[in-house]
């Protein structure tokens, strides 16, 4: 008569704005590189080349390359 269960509760934890964890910011804001700076290092690749013409595409690829991998090494 007198018995009475108990119920089991388990205890989920509810994922709310305010216990979310945030993802840990970088302390480095990295950009690419824009299109001013691509075209004034491809323009420096054709003129160090000796404005061979043709090459427009091989030059923006590499003035990306080349500014990439400074962005990187900083």
């Amino acid at each position: 008569m007198g018995t009475q269960k108990k119920k089991k509760t388990t205890a989920k934890a509810k994922t709310t704005p305010k216990n979310r964890k945030a993802p840990p910011k970088s302390t480095k804001k990295v950009s690419e590189p824009g299109y001013k700076v691509i075209a004034e290092r491809a323009w420096c690749i054709w003129q160090d080349s000796g404005f061979q013409p043709g090459r427009d595409e091989l030059n923006w690829f590499e003035a990306v390359a080349q500014l990439e991998t400074e962005v990187v090494s900083c």
